[in-house]
């Protein structure tokens, strides 16, 4: 059976068929901001009624930053949705380099300026998306916060505090929001066999939990007389990891943030990236299920990120996993 591309991208108030010269989507658990890069032929056509003008058209000014961006890619006719946003930024060059960005563009649009005694962190996030086109995700846990407070910072930098200070994982799955942990959703699995429907595997890496010896250790408190001990796990004879952790004081959820730090560090099976043909379709957050039948080593790992290539040259799907399941 021969497999045809196939793609259907809406721009503005355009729809391009076809002309593409290359498209890359990017999208990843550890970033809240999902990326496209689209470029497309400095002059082109605009078809009305069903019919070609004699002239054409300067691509670049067809497009502005804020217009909505959304790309489904394929195979004979059978498309999915690999990206929903809005133009960043339009590059007049040839071709024409359109920079696209996903939902997180409305937040970096937003400042805020308030203050909490004592929150969740599902209040603060229903501040952050009030009066845009994000939703907030149904798995969104209950996470009590102490003294918290947002300065004149906009939504990106609010969720990057989330990410670097408390530990938590934000990501879009479109205009669906997500702060969690880092397995606190988890979507369908896909079948992955190496030597089968995967092209390249020689970005694998196989390592063993044993070989590994960490201790992670959360603490609250500026200086070595402020800190205070909040809650330690794994091995007492491991490479230190000492986490700072502000705003939260609940035991069970700092258990919880502990056990996760633990078992991103140390695992066993396999790490790194593999590179598949576009289908099957696989995102974020997916569980992969990859068969090695050389070396019988088969597993099941959430996927961290993938990157999908379109164009003149075929379409691949690179993907990236965590840690075992």
């Amino acid at each position: 059976m021969a497999f045809k591309l196939n793609s259907k991208i809406q721009l503005g108030d355009y729809s391009l068929k076809g002309g593409v010269n290359e498209i890359v989507v990017k999208r990843s658990v550890n970033s809240y901001m999902d990326t496209a890069t689209i470029k497309i032929p400095a002059l082109g056509r605009v078809l009305q009624n069903d019919a070609l003008p004699q002239s054409s058209v300067e691509s670049a000014k067809q497009f502005k930053e804020g217009d909505r961006v959304v790309i489904h890619l394929g195979y004979n006719g059978e498309l999915v949705r690999e990206f929903d946003g809005f133009i960043r930024r339009v590059s007049p060059a040839i071709p024409v380099v359109l920079e696209c960005e996903g939902f997180g563009w409305q937040l970096r649009r937003k400042r805020f300026l308030i203050s909490w005694k004592s929150t969740t962190l599902l209040e603060v996030l229903q501040h952050l998306v009030k009066d845009t086109d994000v939703k907030l995700s149904g798995f969104i846990p209950t996470v009590k916060l102490t003294n918290f407070a947002l300065r004149n910072v906009n939504g990106l930098e609010v969720l990057d505090y989330f990410k670097k200070k408390m530990l938590l994982t934000a990501y879009f799955n479109f205009n669906e929001l997500y702060v969690g942990l880092q397995q606190g959703v988890l979507k369908e699995t896909v079948s992955l066999r190496l030597g089968w429907n995967v092209l390249r595997d020689d970005q694998l890496k196989y390592r063993l939990a044993d070989d590994t010896r960490v201790l992670v250790r959360l603490v609250t408190g500026k200086g070595k007389k402020n800190k205070r001990l909040l809650y330690e796990v794994g091995d007492k004879d491991g490479v230190l990891r000492e986490i700072t952790i502000p705003n939260i004081t609940d035991q069970s959820w700092l258990q919880r943030t502990a056990a996760d730090a633990l078992a991103k560090a140390k695992f066993t099976g396999y790490e790194g990236s593999i590179t598949c043909f576009l289908q099957p379709f696989i995102e974020p957050s997916c569980v992969a299920k990859i068969i090695d039948k050389k070396y019988n080593r088969g597993g099941s790992y959430m996927v961290m990120s993938t990157e999908v290539s379109y164009g003149m040259n075929g379409a691949r799907r690179k993907i990236e996993i965590g840690r075992s399941l």
